[in-house]
């Protein structure tokens, strides 16, 4: 398995193990669901119910609120009775505790695992027709070029992935525009209308994403 950084939102995961790549649509379906979680049932599954737990514990009133239907007060009562829900959620079996009822445990356990499902592309991860994105290949709408990872955890996209020199170009700002970092250096905000000199990896950045125009 290696991971390749796209070129521009995210990292594509390709696995080349022989059983893997002759899987369908809806195997392939399958397993984009169970790392995003959809349909998720917190009976069955217990390494989802690993997971949530995991993030229970660590969790305090103010994660808690965060999930639907969970205010201030019932919080407090969570976190008085947390241990006890973390017991029914290692079961799967969710009966509710005083004062917490069934519903609002499962709640929890829902709420909590939108935490950590993966932010997957689902349509292409179930498309076998879709082409690979060609390492050190440039991405359209970014000038970033599409790379192998070596190190996932130390790759910085907005440094590691740069393919233009810093020639200088000029271009005009057609959309206010917040700042954001690239080779080690900060650029922004500029404001609509804005003519400047800028780095080119930086100026054709904002060109491919539609916040600029090449004036010389």
């Amino acid at each position: 398995m290696r991971v390749n950084f796209s070129g521009s939102k995210g990292y594509h995961i390709h696995v080349s193990t022989p059983g893997i790549l002759k899987l369908g649509r809806d195997e392939r379906r399958e397993i984009i669901d169970h790392v995003t979680g959809t349909g998720l049932d917190l009976g069955l599954d217990s390494r989802w119910r690993e997971r949530i737990v995991k993030l229970v514990k660590r969790a305090g009133v103010k994660e808690l609120k965060e999930i639907e239907g969970v205010g201030e007060n019932t919080a407090g009562k969570i976190m008085e009775k947390k241990e006890n829900i973390i017991r029914q959620l290692k079961k799967g079996v969710l009966e509710g505790v005083e004062g917490v009822r069934e519903k609002t445990i499962r709640s929890i356990g829902e709420g909590m695992a939108v935490k950590l499902t993966g932010d997957a592309d689902k349509m292409v991860t179930i498309d076998t027709s879709r082409l690979i994105r060609l390492p050190n290949s440039l991405h359209g709408t970014s000038g970033l070029a599409a790379m192998k990872t070596k190190d996932l955890e130390g790759f910085d996209p907005l440094n590691d992935a740069v393919a233009f020199p810093d020639n200088p170009v000029k271009v005009k700002v057609t959309k206010n525009t917040k700042s954001f970092e690239m080779k080690d250096q900060t650029h922004g905000p500029y404001d609509k209308d804005e003519t400047l000199e800028l780095p080119g990896y930086a100026g054709i950045y904002l060109m491919l994403k539609d916040y600029a125009e090449f004036v010389g």
